[in-house]
């Protein structure tokens, strides 16, 4: 209810510490006693998701407590979520090294001058209109660093002016009286910018409406005007399409390889993490943060870049199919790893050290993401990852079966990444 309300909590916190104590006492003597003759493998998990809402319960009610505590977040907390954000220097160096055909900023700033210099001289020496700039205005707008986002932000250009067109045309043919057209216009404008961040179609179909309601008044012919407006975006598209294709042209299937080592860098540290808490060392919560962060903006980043390039032409997809396993691969073992971190930061603070059949799966499966890395970029590879030694602490765990059947999933995993490298590798090499 205080969550519901906003408000903060003012009941009094109770501690279920020696309760669950002594339900733990009480399984434990029925385990003692043969005479029973019934399993108590259901009442340990009662009590384990006892334990689990008892957890939960305290961390909402400290939420409120350090709510209530301070205004501000500490500085130390403050320096913590710094960590976070990625910093990026002012440097001389950066401005060189964006002086170069290496570059992609330097190749789309030289697309971009030309383009802008051809959409120039169309409009001012063979195509002279009232409204000519519309050529220029088109190709600033629709010329993208990658071509994918140029040949869809070129789609929905040019069906949005059609469509804007024949709208805002039925719009002063059905509704001749002024005042009425004006409250059209103004609500166009209101959606046209409504939607100016999330929808671009949306935001073309209603601004071309507007420019032709707004023309009208002017004393502009709207059929002229929507003609002239069409014919300007459809040379503007061309003209940023082609320049796009042609003109230093920035494939995504030339950049996926540093975004799969990027992949491959996060998920192998992310297993590294997991090794370590199974070896019975404990594991920072801010360095397992940053390490979960990385997989998930890596694994995001190999995400888009693989959409963009199935967006590019057939001609530029360099093994489409193989890539696409590599990016399921690599989510499943993301996936994988945090669920079972996740799992071990919640039991006691120190777990049992993992058995032999537990450590050869992680150094196989460590070994596979090396191997895998070292033939994506052998450059970034870095030596081999080893296991260091367990922890020493209560020798009276058993092996969890259950453990051995995950750790063996992520060995296979890995091996299958390997596999899918291997191939694109290979393909890299022959290109």
């Amino acid at each position: 209810m205080a969550i519901q309300a906003n408000r903060p909590y003012a009941g009094a916190a109770t501690d279920h510490t020696a309760d669950l104590a002594r339900l733990q006492t009480r399984i434990s003597a029925l385990d003692a006693d043969n005479a029973t003759g019934g399993s108590t493998l259901v009442l340990k998990k009662i009590l384990v998701n006892l334990r689990d809402i008892t957890r939960r319960v305290g961390n909402i009610r400290r939420y409120f407590d350090e709510s209530q505590a301070a205004a501000a977040p500490a500085p130390s907390r403050a320096a913590e979520h710094g960590q976070f954000v990625a910093h990026q220097e002012i440097e001389l160096q950066a401005l060189s090294q964006n002086l170069t055909m290496k570059s992609a900023v330097f190749r789309h700033a030289m697309r971009m001058m030309l383009a802008c210099l051809v959409a120039f001289g169309v409009s001012h020496w063979l195509w002279r209109g009232q409204h000519s700039y519309w050529i220029l205005m088109t190709v600033t707008i629709m010329l993208k660093p990658g071509f994918s986002l140029t040949r869809q932000r070129n789609i929905e250009r040019i069906s949005g002016t059609l469509a804007g067109g024949a709208l805002g045309a039925a719009v002063l043919w059905l509704l001749p009286w002024t005042e009425v057209q004006f409250a059209v216009l103004v609500l166009f404008m209101v959606v046209a910018y409504s939607f100016q961040r999330t929808h671009y179609l949306v935001t073309v179909v209603f601004i071309t409406a507007f420019l032709l309601i707004l023309f009208s008044f002017l004393g502009l012919s709207y059929i002229g005007v929507v003609q002239e407006r069409i014919v300007d975006t459809i040379m503007g598209c061309a003209i940023a399409f082609s320049a796009g294709y042609l003109l230093f042209p920035n494939w995504e299937s030339d950049q996926l390889t540093d975004f799969m080592a990027a992949a491959l860098r996060a998920n192998l540290a992310y297993l590294r993490q997991l090794a370590n808490r199974l070896a019975g060392r404990p594991l920072p919560a801010n360095e397992y943060r940053l390490l979960r962060k990385d997989v998930y903006v890596s694994g995001a980043n190999l995400a888009a870049a693989f959409q963009r390039m199935l967006a590019e032409p057939k001609s530029k997809q360099h093994r489409p199919t193989e890539t696409h396993e590599f990016v399921v691969l690599n989510h499943i073992l993301s996936s994988n790893i945090a669920a079972l971190t996740a799992t071990l930061r919640e039991a006691a603070p120190a777990v049992p050290p993992f058995p032999p059949e537990s450590r050869r799966a992680l150094t196989s499966a460590l070994a596979n993401l090396h191997k895998s890395l070292t033939k994506i970029a052998p450059d970034k590879a870095g030596p081999a990852p080893e296991l260091g030694p367990a922890e020493p602490v209560a020798a009276n765990a058993t092996d969890d079966k259950l453990l051995l059947e995950q750790l063996a999933f992520l060995q296979k995993v890995s091996g299958d990444i390997g596999k899918v490298t291997e191939v694109l590798s290979e393909k890299a090499k022959a290109l």
